[in-house]
């Protein structure tokens, strides 16, 4: 009777032991065949990147800016040193627009500002008045001289 029992131990252990395996090889196969899959769908996006940047065009030119209104106003009451109040208002603004392909850079940038101010009792006044362009132009001469 023991050897009898002995022996159905034993023949569910391998029942068990070889399912298992069964098991892991069909894990094994559902893994190389997910892997072919994303080898696969990497290849696609790679393509579709490079048509993409084949499409695009190439940008030589940034532009850009920004602009400003401010408005400011001082108010001065029972004070000794001599001051007075005063209300002012200043608009400002830049724009750039810069050129670069190859070894050829150009850099064009444009500053604008206009304030005015009105002191108590006296009529608006200018007080800043600013047109400011610089533009430039280089060649790469080498790696680190324009």
């Amino acid at each position: 009777m023991k050897k009898l029992f002995s022996l159905y131990i034993l023949s569910i252990f391998t029942i068990t032991v070889f399912a298992q395996n069964a098991d892991l090889d069909s894990k094994k196969k559902e893994l190389a065949t997910a892997e072919a899959q994303l080898a696969a769908a990497k290849a696609k996006v790679d393509s579709i990147k490079a048509d993409i940047i084949a499409l695009t065009p190439p940008v030589y030119w940034k532009k850009g800016g920004f602009s400003a209104l401010n408005f400011n106003t001082l108010g001065l009451t029972n004070w000794a040193a001599g001051g007075v109040s005063s209300n002012s208002v200043t608009a400002m603004g830049n724009l750039f627009a810069n050129y670069k392909k190859g070894n050829i850079e150009w850099v064009n940038n444009l500053d604008l500002a206009y304030g005015l101010i009105q002191n108590r009792g006296e009529t608006f006044r200018k007080n800043e008045d600013k047109i400011d362009f610089l533009t430039k132009y280089g060649r790469k001469a080498t790696k680190k001289l324009n």
